[in-house]
């Protein structure tokens, strides 16, 4: 398995690890073509988008998703972005491509807790924005510096 595989899959499985212990369901996908497939055939309330994914990159990956949702073909998701690497430019990187934050690693438990939180369902099922925070038709996400703010 190459390099990139590896890691990806074992920052995957660490974060399913985390959520099945805090009673969430968790689909590891290591691949940024079948994330994108992913989108297509479930329903999911929030991706933790590992950057440095193989094939496509976390952050094409959540380019890709966002081109979906803005076609209709999919409800918005909550998309968070994890990497290593945490300077400024990186969650600029991050927003740019239509991610709703950054985690860097080592991933911060309480954050990772309050992003779930955030990402809460309406009556109706749809993936409701943190309170405070809109994304309705048109609107501009959070800017990349506003990340380490909201998280």
């Amino acid at each position: 398995m190459p390099a990139a595989r590896q890691a990806s899959r074992w920052l995957s499985s660490t974060f399913a690890l985390i959520l099945r212990s805090l009673g969430h369901e968790a689909k590891v996908v290591c691949d940024g073509l079948e994330t994108t497939r992913a989108v297509m055939a479930s329903e999911f309330d929030l991706f933790l988008m590992v950057v440095g994914m193989p094939s496509m990159d976390g952050l094409a990956a959540t380019r890709r998703i966002r081109e979906f949702e803005r076609d209709g073909f999919r409800r918005p998701y909550a998309i968070h972005c994890a990497t290593s690497h945490g300077a400024p430019e990186d969650f600029e990187r991050s927003g740019q491509a239509g991610a709703d934050g950054h985690l860097t690693k080592p991933i911060d438990l309480a954050k990772l807790v309050r992003v779930i939180g955030a990402c809460r369902r309406a009556p109706d099922g749809l993936w409701q924005p943190s309170p405070g925070r809109s994304y309705a038709a048109g609107s501009a996400r959070p800017r990349a510096t506003d990340f380490q703010q909201a998280v």
